[in-house]
């Protein structure tokens, strides 16, 4: 009998001794998850809020939620999922509740009950000193511009001149040509 200690794994006799690595295997939405991660934008509320519509499957939701806390611990989060009308409200202060769940039809309803009860137990508040414009997108980029590593030859170089579509003739025919390029190979040394 073989015993295995849990990080060691026997090596397929298919394998070689190098061994071929596998793929990579992702729990189902960890892509989806982490796009609502990277790509959510938040409204900031002077009750200590941060808010977002998001439109996810109601699986993905809580862990976003775990992930916001934990990144913004001192602020409230809101997520309004537009699939379900739901509102999903996390924070880790002491002086609110953990975690609120309700239904609502709109985003502005969910909000505004959602800065109400934020309201009653949050005393602290956020000063603004200024609105957010979307152009200070642009200087932001501006001041993080190098000049001296302007290369438009190279950024040329690096955008895709095709776009194929799955379904397309060209894409059929690239899958085609790549699998059967290995058979006339072997037709040569016959």
């Amino acid at each position: 009998m073989t015993v295995f200690s849990p990080g060691f794994l026997p090596r397929r006799r298919s394998q070689s001794k190098a061994g071929r690595k596998r793929p990579m295997v992702h729990a189902p939405g960890f892509f989806s998850a982490h796009k609502l991660k990277a790509f959510t934008r938040f409204d900031q509320y002077p009750e200590m809020l941060i808010a977002a519509k998001i439109d996810v499957a109601p699986e993905l939701v809580p862990s976003t939620l775990e992930f916001f806390c934990h990144r913004f611990p001192s602020l409230a989060i809101a997520l309004y999922n537009e699939q379900e009308h739901k509102l999903y409200v996390q924070s880790r202060r002491i002086d609110m509740p953990e975690r609120m769940i309700a239904h609502f039809d709109s985003f502005t309803r969910a909000l505004e009950w959602t800065r109400n009860v934020v309201q009653a137990h949050v005393r602290d508040r956020l000063e603004f000193s200024t609105e957010w414009n979307p152009a200070y997108y642009d200087e932001f980029y501006k001041t993080q511009f190098i000049e001296r590593r302007h290369n438009p030859r190279l950024q040329n170089q690096m955008m895709p001149k095709k776009i194929l579509v799955r379904d397309s003739i060209e894409w059929k025919s690239m899958n085609e040509r790549q699998s059967s390029r290995g058979n006339s190979q072997l037709k040569q040394f016959e």
